[in-house]
C-alpha cells in the first residue's frame, strides 16, 4: 500500500502506529532507520535519567544537535499536516 492513502492499517508490528488517511510513503523505512540509530538508556530514577540525557546531548557536536532538532521539527510538521493541523506560520 506504499504511496497510497491507507484507510486503517497497522504499519508494522512493533512500530505501534496506525495510519488513518495518512500517506504511508517511507513511513516503515523511516521507522526502521530510526530504530537503528536510536540511543536508549534505562535509568533507576528521574535524576539519573536527566543526568544521562544531559551528558548525551552535551556529548554531541553542535552540528549533530542542530540536525537532531531539525529532524524532530520536520517529523512534528509532517505529523501535524497528516492530522490536518498544519503548524502556525513563523
Amino acid at each position: 500500500m506504499s504511496g497510497k492513502q491507507a484507510r486503517f492499517r497497522v504499519v508494522r508490528a512493533g512500530v505501534g502506529r496506525y495510519t488513518i488517511g495518512m500517506n504511508t510513503d517511507g513511513l516503515v523505512e523511516r521507522a526502521r532507520q530510526r530504530r537503528h540509530r536510536m540511543v536508549t538508556h534505562k535509568a533507576a530514577s528521574f535524576a539519573e535519567a536527566d543526568a544521562w540525557d544531559l551528558a548525551y546531548w552535551q556529548g554531541l557536536t553542535p552540528d549533530q544537535r542542530l540536525a537532531a532538532f531539525l529532524a524532530l521539527r520536520e517529523d512534528v510538521r509532517k505529523t501535524q499536516e497528516a492530522a490536518g493541523n498544519p503548524p502556525p506560520a513563523p
